[in-house]
């Protein structure tokens, strides 16, 4: 009988899309924790590395506060454009940027039980996890002059923002297009990514399709 493949050696898919290995380890093993006899200590050991790591890239923003990490869609025009936005107006320094499809992206997409292919903005501060308009608004929240008033905008229920968050997610590759190398190679934002990601052209699923 032939032995079975390694775990680096398989081929992972989530809704129909290839993800990378290391994220759908890191939640296999989540799972296989969770359903053992010790799952309580070993859950707690494999959160707590991803805790140490993520505390360790992050570090703490000027006014003594641990950073917030802003997942965020690598191939997106859009995305780049918010970065672009809030860079400038976080005197604090209190945010760092990965791409979700980076591998730090999907271990945290992982980790939290979010889609490893989801179609948001995801803000993760003092371990609590923002998508979609709630994660926009709470980015927004922090940051210096006006713009930080449109976090009032939570008032309004969330089925709604996150309807209108959705439209203008879906039609975003259609309006602005990909991202383009000056976006990704802008200093400001270069300089607080913990992590990077590039597409692959002749992967299909690094084409978009909308």
């Amino acid at each position: 009988m032939a032995a079975a493949p390694l775990l680096a050696e398989r081929t992972y898919f989530v809704n129909g899309r290839q993800v990378p290995a290391e994220a759908q380890e890191a939640r296999e093993l989540v799972a296989h924790a969770m359903a053992s006899p010790s799952s309580s200590s070993t859950e707690n050991r494999l959160q707590q590395e991803l805790r140490s790591t993520l505390e360790k890239k992050l570090g703490t923003s000027s006014d003594g506060i641990p950073r917030r990490l802003v997942l965020f869609d690598g191939m997106c025009r859009l995305c780049f454009g918010f970065l672009a936005v809030v860079v400038p107006r976080d005197s604090l320094d209190r945010f760092r940027f990965a791409p979700l499809q980076s591998k730090l992206g999907q271990q945290v997409l992982a980790w939290k039980g979010l889609p490893l292919d989801i179609d948001s903005v995801v803000l993760i501060r003092d371990n609590e996890v923002f998508v979609r308009s709630s994660a926009a608004l709470n980015i927004l929240g922090e940051l210096d002059g006006v713009a930080s008033a449109l976090s009032y905008l939570t008032i309004i229920p969330r089925p709604l923002r996150d309807f209108g968050y959705e439209m203008v997610a879906k039609s975003r590759y259609v309006m602005l297009g990909h991202a383009t190398e000056a976006q990704k190679s802008k200093q400001e934002i270069t300089a607080r990514m913990v992590d990077t990601w590039e597409a692959d052209p002749d992967d299909p699923s690094h084409v978009c399709k909308s």
